[in-house]
Order: C-alpha cells, then structure tokens, then sequence
C-alpha cells in the first residue's frame, strides 16, 4: 500500500485546511474544497513546513495553493486506506475513475 501524506495548511480562512496525497496525487480534502483539487498532482515532493504546493488540476490548470503547509504527516496503513475509501467515493461522485487517483 503506497503511503498517504496529510498536509495541514496555514488557516487563512479558506474552505480547506488538509489535503491528502498519494503518490503524488490529492484523494481527499477537508472540510470542503473535494469537488475543485480531488485528481490534482503535486508538482513538487512537499518535505517541508512552510513549503508552497504547486499543483496540476484535473483540467491541466497549474496553480499554487496561498496557504503553506503547516504540518506534515505520514498516514498509518488503517488511516491512510480509510482516506482512500474517501477518495474512491469522490472518485464516483464526481464521475472520474478511481484509477485516474491511483486507488
């Protein structure tokens, strides 16, 4: 099972403040914000506090996220294949296969 990395990001008061990633791609995002950056790829590896995400959407728009990543974490086998549960039911939601995240 391929490692699912939690990046909390600085509150400025968006809509979201996770963004879960594996093998690159984002599978889950909390509390809102799933329907926009589900399926987006990180451009660059974030190993860092304070680091700036630059993504890829689904639709090949290329951003970078104004809220740098205040924590890391590296999800335990039974919580990273819950937030995989949660990425293939988005998957479904938003009409993409599960495959386009990697699940």
């Amino acid at each position: 099972m391929a490692q699912v990395q939690k990046l909390t990001l600085v509150d400025r008061g968006q809509d979201f403040t996770e963004w879960y990633v594996r093998d690159g791609v984002v599978i889950d995002v909390q509390p809102f914000g799933a329907r926009v950056f589900i399926g987006s790829k990180v451009l660059t590896p974030i190993t860092a506090v304070g680091q700036s995400i630059k993504y890829v959407s689904r639709q090949g728009n290329e951003g970078i996220l104004n809220y740098p990543v205040e924590a890391i974490e590296i999800l335990d086998d039974v919580e990273g294949a819950e937030v995989e549960g949660y990425g293939r039911k988005w998957a479904e939601t938003i009409g993409i296969p599960a495959s386009d995240l990697g699940l």
